[in-house]
């Protein structure tokens, strides 16, 4: 347009997201087994704060609810702090893994809780392409077009977080219900329609 013009752009910008390869993340049959996981680089600031708050206020409170509930904590680089957290009962953490896939099918319900930090979330696109169930808090799952109740469930106090978890490896409508609206939210996000709007906006 004119006004791109007059300010030396070609055209109008083109925001391109962060997406998820849909093939390599496939949804799976739900366990039945109260396994949670919790992914993404655990060196990374945002994720060794989210899941240091996690384990030592949500997860008790899950187990009191669901004394087998395990936790699986996969990812590059876990610092002595996120090592430490094994001394949690139930608390498993993996470090690097070949495929982070496999792990999220494992779950029974995938944790976003993360209090800082900015950008889309990959490990929730990675675990919505899955099939899983989310449980996140609302700055884990910003830059999403998430709704509480339809795609995800979004809780911020410690409480109400742990409800979620227990409620979804108890409740298999609501769990699967979910998972699958997650899923079709998550097709919109797989590269190749991503790359497949960038290549439309650059040949316009």
């Amino acid at each position: 347009s004119d006004v791109y013009k007059r300010q030396g752009f070609p055209g109008p910008a083109l925001v391109v997201p962060n997406g998820v390869d849909c093939a390599a993340f496939r949804p799976a049959p739900l366990p039945a087994e109260p396994i949670v996981a919790f992914t993404g680089s655990l060196d990374y600031l945002p994720n060794v704060e989210g899941l240091a708050w996690f384990v030592q206020t949500v997860w008790p409170l899950v187990r009191s609810g669901l004394r087998n509930a395990r936790l699986l904590v996969a990812g590059r680089h876990p610092v002595e702090s996120v090592l430490a957290l094994q001394a949690h009962e139930g608390v498993e953490v993996l470090g690097y893994v070949e495929s982070m896939a496999e792990v999220i099918q494992q779950a029974r319900v995938c944790v976003v809780p993360l209090r800082i930090g900015t950008g889309t979330r990959l490990k929730a696109l990675e675990a919505m392409a899955s099939g899983r169930p989310v449980v996140g808090t609302a700055i884990g799952l910003e830059g999403i077009p998430v709704r509480d109740g339809t795609h995800v469930l979004i809780r911020d106090r410690p409480e109400e977080f742990a409800q979620a978890i227990v409620q979804l490896c108890r409740d298999d409508v609501t769990a699967k219900v979910l998972a699958g609206r997650a899923r079709q939210l998550a097709e919109d996000y797989d590269w190749s329609r991503i790359g497949g709007r960038l290549i439309e906006a650059v040949l316009r």
